[in-house]
């Protein structure tokens, strides 16, 4: 494909500042509806994935090492594990007075939360030159509300099979859902020479109802490799993996919600076509450098009644930073 003609297939990401917001009370709902799965993907696409409301907040900060059981233990006293186990649903059930303490007890019970394997992987997709003009564009601000938002496409995976891939819209048209696709064909899916439809084997049967039964879930996975077949330009340009642990707020309130999400022995690993061929693609992409501190992710949509951004800006448990900061230096790095 010639210079000229990738450049005409870029695609014009949907600007981010400016864009009307949705009333906090019905994101809230939208989250707390697609967590109602308990499912690990459904969670991290939420909150990736859905955009602030009208009183939304979303904080990023990194976390020393030194003080990552210490800040899991002060999350613990304010949120709870997600997804549930039963131990701490029983726990709720029988003391539904003493929230903090069935916290407390959740925690010790199930041992440290991130004591366990790798089980979150992102694949970043762009043209490097134009994700960093957009990057470069935006205002900190806008990038502490909405971090990742100009990038071109975005694979994430869990440790179970799910899989989705995720696409920007042209310029002027409605935000495109992920696309849910098996995590054993994604390798598949991102080789665009390849005239293979896997999602239609009968494995892929449980998205097709899910997508039948719940028409917001996403669309086809047709349409996400159409619109990367036509955008040849965008490449994997990173992956990211990380031991992640996924929390949310005690309180039932539909109109409101707070969420947070924990990543541990982050790693950072460059990504080309090619070396998504191998069978052990996700493993290998777990082995590259790696990220000296823990990431630590706050949504807030509403007034909550437990302001987890405003006690963390006060405790020695955190520092402020933007994400961005640590993929831009890894990029220089490659």
């Amino acid at each position: 494909m010639s210079e000229t003609r990738a450049k005409s297939r870029s695609p014009m990401i949907i600007p981010v500042s400016g864009a009307p917001r949705q009333p906090s009370a019905s994101v809230a709902g939208d989250i707390r509806s697609a967590t109602q799965s308990e499912s690990n993907l459904d969670f991290d696409l939420a909150l990736a994935e859905t955009p602030l409301g009208d009183h939304g907040r979303r904080a990023f900060y990194w976390v020393h090492p030194d003080q990552l059981i210490e800040l899991q233990v002060f999350l613990s006293n304010h949120l709870k594990l997600y997804p549930p186990r039963s131990s701490s649903r029983n726990s709720v059930a029988s003391h539904p007075s003493s929230p903090a303490h069935t916290r407390r007890a959740s925690f010790i019970q199930q041992g440290n939360p991130i004591d366990h394997e790798i089980d979150h992987g992102a694949i970043l997709l762009d043209r490097l030159d134009d994700y960093a003009q957009r990057s470069s564009a935006v205002t900190v601000g806008d990038g502490d509300e909405t971090p990742g938002q100009s990038l071109a496409a975005t694979v994430r995976w869990t440790t179970s099979d799910d899989g989705a891939v995720s696409v920007k819209g042209i310029a002027g048209t409605e935000n495109i859902k992920p696309a849910k696709i098996q995590k054993r064909y994604i390798k598949a899916f991102l080789d665009l020479e390849r005239s293979f439809k896997p999602w239609q084997d009968s494995d892929q049967h449980s998205f097709d109802e899910e997508r039948r039964r719940n028409p917001l879930s996403g669309p086809s996975p047709d349409f996400a490799r159409n619109w990367l077949d036509a955008h040849r330009n965008i490449n994997p340009l990173v992956s990211i993996c990380s031991r992640r642990t996924r929390f949310v707020d005690l309180s039932d309130d539909q109109s409101t919600g707070q969420w947070c999400i924990l990543d541990a022995d982050v790693e950072m690993n460059k990504v080309t076509p090619d070396d998504l061929v191998a069978r052990d693609w996700p493993l290998q992409a777990s082995d590259g450098w790696k990220f000296p501190h823990a990431v630590l992710e706050v949504r807030q949509e509403g007034k909550v009644s437990n302001d987890l951004i405003a006690l963390l800006e006060r405790s020695h448990l955190v520092f402020n930073t933007l994400f961005e900061r640590a993929f831009d230096r890894y990029t220089n790095r490659v």
